[in-house]
C-alpha cells in the first residue's frame, strides 16, 4: 500500500516537475552504469580492449 502511495506521489510530481524526473533518471543512470560495466567486465575480460 505504501509503495502504491509513493508511486502515485512520484507520478503527481512528474506532472508538476518534469525537470525533477529527468534529474532523477540521470542519477539512476549514473548509479547503474558502473554496476553494468563491472558486470560486463566480470562476464568478458576482453571488454577492456574496447575501452
Amino acid at each position: 500500500m505504501m509503495k502504491a502511495l509513493l508511486v502515485m506521489e512520484e507520478r503527481r510530481r512528474a506532472d508538476v516537475y518534469p525537470d525533477l524526473v529527468m534529474e532523477r533518471l540521470a542519477g539512476l543512470v549514473e548509479w547503474l552504469a558502473p554496476a553494468m560495466t563491472r558486470e560486463r567486465l566480470a562476464a568478458d575480460p576482453g571488454v577492456l580492449a574496447e575501452v
